[in-house]
């Protein structure tokens, strides 16, 4: 068994944040100050099964498509409404670098479909980003929200982009988690429910409930995490007290688990499936209004790739490039662009010749009137 210390290390923390973490889940197991050893153990279990996919490098599409029609009318102008959307992306951490590349296509009523492409590279040292006509070169490690992390695949929905441990222990460790987004504000607690099966599977139950802040309403979320699996979830409920307090505004489900090593599997099919929430609120009814499948297409254990890949970030000419250290931009460029200090210093200077002429030529006219103008008082 892997020890938890170990996870934390994988999370990059502080030894300050190794040792409140640890402390936290040998204390809580969950977010009530009164131990629960079941919940202490799931919670463990899960951290120690994460650390396995420290090292994956997995290729995947995520289909989007919402269940509404289109509009007869046509959108205000800059408006757009997506109908569907289909990203490919690469995911791989390797010995703590990273690399993501996407591909979204966009499809939107009555329009031609929109292409972006986005990279995040990690290589140790410097980060890399490009994201359309910019790229940003960050002099220190930046966490991206995007990497395929098996134990939240199936929270898409959810804002999960920190390890699946972290969210069920909850607590400060998770609302100061530099990735917590909408949980910085929010009270999170989990709670094991018992043991069920699930499509064969041995699973624990878990009941997770975030209140957002106050004065709004709770999101109770059902998980299923499966034993036999490395705790990976199977099966997601998840209700929103705003909606409805007895309809689920979401549900989730993995299947497909493959063994892409000795012990560790993956689920190579994900699927989420969101109410249309006017419905769901008005008539307390669930009607599918969006959903998403994700499919793994290629996924390896423990990749050996080149430093090289992690380094190098094709950026075309034209391209606006930022080096940016502690979060300020410090040198700018435009990629392909030779010599371009001296090109804008010599715009300068031509600026700065022609007025100075300018303001030459002002002052002997001005000089000139001067003199006439004395000239013409004399007697």
């Amino acid at each position: 068994m892997v020890s938890f210390y170990h996870f934390c290390s994988a999370l990059t923390l502080s030894p300050r944040e190794l040792i409140i973490l640890s402390i936290a889940v040998s204390m809580t197991g969950g977010n009530c100050l009164k131990a629960d050893p079941t919940m202490q153990a799931v919670t463990k279990n899960v951290a120690a099964s994460e650390l396995l996919y420290e090292n994956l490098d997995v290729a995947h599409e995520l289909n989007y498509h919402t269940a509404n029609k289109p509009s007869a009318k046509e959108p205000p102008s800059g408006v757009h409404t997506v109908e569907s959307s289909v990203v490919r992306a690469r995911s791989v951490t390797q010995r703590g670098m990273y690399r993501l590349d996407t591909t979204t296509t966009l499809n939107a009523p009555r329009q031609e479909p929109t292409t972006s492409r986005y990279t995040r590279a990690y290589d140790g040292k410097q980060t890399r980003v490009l994201d359309g006509p910019v790229a940003n070169v960050h002099s220190s490690r930046l966490d991206p929200t995007g990497l395929f992390r098996p134990h939240t695949a199936l929270l898409s929905r959810a804002a999960v982009h920190f390890p699946l441990s972290l969210w069920l222990i909850g607590g400060d460790q998770l609302s100061k988690h530099k990735l917590a987004g909408p949980y910085a504000k929010a009270v999170q607690s989990a709670s094991l429910v018992g043991e069920e099966t699930i499509d064969g599977l041995r699973c624990s139950h878990i009941l997770c409930e975030t209140s957002w802040s106050q004065g709004r309403a709770m999101t109770v979320r059902h998980l299923w995490l499966a034993q036999d699996r490395n705790y990976l979830p199977v099966k997601t409920v998840a209700y929103s007290h705003r909606l409805s307090k007895s309809v689920p505004v979401e549900t989730g489900h993995s299947s497909d688990f493959r063994e892409i090593a000795p012990g560790i599997w993956l689920p190579f099919r994900v699927k989420v499936e969101v109410a249309d929430e006017p419905k769901l609120a008005r008539d307390n009814l669930y009607v599918t209004g969006n959903s998403e499948e994700l499919t793994l297409v290629h996924a390896k254990l423990d990749p050996a790739l080149d430093q090289e890949y992690f380094e190098r970030v094709e950026i075309p000419e034209g391209t606006y490039v930022y080096d940016v250290h502690d979060g300020k931009i410090t040198t700018g460029r435009i990629e392909g662009e030779h010599n371009p200090k001296p090109k804008a210093f010599t715009t300068l200077r031509l600026i700065l010749v022609i007025t100075f002429f300018l303001l030459l030529s002002l002052a002997a006219f001005l000089w000139r009137r001067n003199r006439h103008s004395r000239r013409s008082a004399q007697p």
